[in-house]
């Protein structure tokens, strides 16, 4: 299995780091009163200079962060965790009743290629800051910052491995995603906290949440665009021609049942907009309850944490915002959805036709 473990801070120098910031943060400061005359001496560290800073040093502030609110112990649980969802894809895909050997087999060498990237970069260069004592300037500093990031856009070109090893977002982000291009998740440290995961709680209900999202990530490699890329991230149609055909159908069912959803009242989801993301949604979840299977109490605890994860509030007028803008579907659809096409929803639960979310068997959505 080849995913990459990355969370170590033995060569980094937190000291240093901080040092670093705060001297940029000193001389953006002085930039602004330059442009405004009105700043504060004594209050440098204000949320303009902040939102300089971390603008230009995105990756030194994340790690900042991290030693501050990340236990690296996390990532060696999320590396695990990662490992067994990537074995219950690969037998969600030799058990396929439609796909043919070679295309299973072309599935799974995507998931055997795939590359984590957990918690935050041990790969990452600091670009050379100098305090004004040095001889620092703005201008000098900013010129230093970008001369490593191209720098480093060389080495991703020159170094085929190097780019798959870096995590592609500041480590303090709260978020996860897949990249199509080089088969690689990258899970930031900043969305390893309740209630996506939490040490504390227990193994289903961390499944339910980061193990869902996990899964939802790895399910992009498989959805309308994903499925278009190779196991090395190249543009390549490696399905047979009647499993194209199979698998659109199934494309074509999530589209007309995300229809049926109301992100509020009288107001349709875009199922066309969000087809990947909805796959994607489904695969995460389906992935584990795979795992849980013959656990009644642990699925329940698993779409129970599901649920709570997209749990928000919001006026009609920011779901309307977000709804014309996101590819995702509506956090309450992303719930119900996905939940109502599970089997296990209406057992646990004893979900009867007539009830609220009930769906027919012949209805709920089936992918792999």
């Amino acid at each position: 299995m080849a995913y990459l473990y990355v969370s170590t801070d033995a060569d980094t120098d937190l000291s240093a780091l901080q040092e670093m910031a705060e001297a940029y943060i000193n001389f953006t400061s002085a930039y602004a009163q330059a442009g405004t005359g009105d700043q504060d001496e004594e209050s440098v560290i204000n949320t303009e200079n902040l939102a300089k800073v971390k603008s230009y040093l995105p990756f030194d502030i994340g790690l900042i962060y991290c030693d501050y609110y990340y236990d690296d112990q996390i990532s060696y649980d999320i590396s695990d965790m990662v490992g067994e969802i990537w074995d219950e894809y690969k037998k969600v895909f030799e058990n396929n009743t439609w796909m043919s050997e070679e295309t299973k087999q072309n599935a799974i060498k995507k998931i055997e290629n795939m590359v984590a990237v957990i918690g935050y970069p041990d790969n990452y260069e600091f670009p050379t800051i100098k305090s004004p004592e040095q001889g620092g300037t703005v201008f000098s500093n900013t010129v230093s910052v970008l001369k490593d990031n191209l720098n480093t856009k060389v080495r991703q070109c020159s170094e085929n491995e190097f780019i798959r090893e870096q995590m592609l977002a500041e480590p303090d982000m709260v978020n996860a995603f897949y990249a199509p291009n080089l088969n690689i998740i990258c899970i930031m440290a900043g969305i390893l906290h309740s209630p996506i995961y939490d040490p504390d709680a227990d193994r289903a209900e961390n499944l339910g949440a980061v193990g869902a999202i996990i899964g939802h990530e790895v399910g992009h490699a498989f959805d309308t665009l994903g499925s278009k890329y190779d196991e090395n991230g190249c543009l390549k149609d490696w399905w047979t021609e009647n499993d194209q055909a199979e698998y659109q159908k199934r494309v074509d069912n999530f589209v007309e049942y995300y229809k049926n959803f109301e992100v509020l009242q009288g107001v349709p989801q875009d199922s066309e907009k969000t087809i990947g993301e909805n796959m994607a949604d489904f695969a995460g979840l389906r992935c584990v309850l795979n795992i849980l299977e013959g656990d009644p109490e642990g699925q329940k605890k698993a779409l129970e944490s599901y649920a709570r994860i997209w749990a928000d509030l919001g006026t009609e007028t920011t779901k309307m915002q977000i709804l014309a803008a996101d590819v995702h579907s509506s956090h309450n659809v992303r719930v119900d959805a996905v939940v109502a096409s599970m089997d296990e929803f209406y057992e646990l639960y004893d979900i009867k036709e007539g009830d609220k979310m009930y769906v027919a068997p012949e209805k709920r959505l089936r992918l792999w």
